[in-house]
């Protein structure tokens, strides 16, 4: 059966309204940013890769990370070895989700939608592709590590995707079989708890129609939420699903 642990690499804050659609101006939200990782009978495998401070500097240089929070500790307290990671998931390719952390898996390919890589390699404005190691992405086409993935898809005993736009144009989450039921690793199309249990969506969005009906998809689905920037999962979850 599979074993599904949240591991966080940083915290940081952001105003509420880019959280929780039309939140409060004069808030802010401490937040963590996640990757998971998946054990069972597959070996191991991770949703998102995880970023290091030196590459998060890029985008966001107000990160918070402790060593012992660094990506690669983190699989290495594990005893995950970066040569053993053979898919990685990507719930969509912004950076804090798809860093050059995976240029060092050298057997990883990267399982994501074909509109979220259409977006970023064509994007219908230059947005789309503005928060996007965009040669992490050309390096991992140029080697042929990329897997397209659609709606519904089986990645391995137990481990799906789902189809969640909304955040981004071609977001998915993961369904993980668990022996506590079925617990959905989000994405960013629900940043915390409070996304889904207010059925608010999250203010960085590229539509509100699609956040909607991804958040109604996720409750129907999910036994267990795992979105990818609360620290309260760490409370809910202290040893994983």
């Amino acid at each position: 059966m599979n074993r599904l642990y949240p591991l966080k690499v940083g915290d940081f804050v952001e105003p509420e309204p880019r959280i929780i659609y039309l939140g409060d101006c004069d808030k802010t939200m401490l937040l963590g940013n996640f990757f998971f990782l998946i054990q069972g009978t597959n070996g191991s495998l991770l949703v998102d890769t995880g970023v290091t401070k030196s590459d998060a500097d890029r985008f966001n240089a107000s990160m918070v990370q402790q060593p012992a929070d660094d990506p690669f500790a983190q699989l290495d307290k594990f005893g995950v070895s970066l040569e053993s990671i053979e898919i990685v998931i990507a719930t969509h390719l912004h950076w804090d989700h798809v860093s050059p952390a995976i240029l060092a898996m050298p057997n990883a390919r990267l399982y994501v939608d074909r509109r979220e890589i259409d977006s970023v390699v064509n994007p219908p404005h230059p947005w789309f592709a503005e928060f996007v190691y965009t040669e992490v992405l050309d390096q991992l086409l140029r080697d042929n590590r990329i897997v397209y993935t659609r709606d519904g898809d089986d990645i391995a005993g137990g481990i799906s995707v789902m189809s969640t736009p909304g955040h981004t144009l071609g977001g998915q989450s993961v369904v993980v079989q668990t022996a506590r039921g079925n617990a959905v690793v989000t994405g960013d199309v629900c940043f915390t708890y409070r996304n889904l249990e207010e059925d608010r969506p999250v203010g960085f969005n590229c539509g509100l129609v699609d956040c909607f009906a991804s958040l109604e998809r996720i409750r129907r689905r999910a036994d267990i939420v795992l979105p990818s920037h609360d620290l309260s999962v760490l409370e809910r979850l202290p040893d994983g699903v």
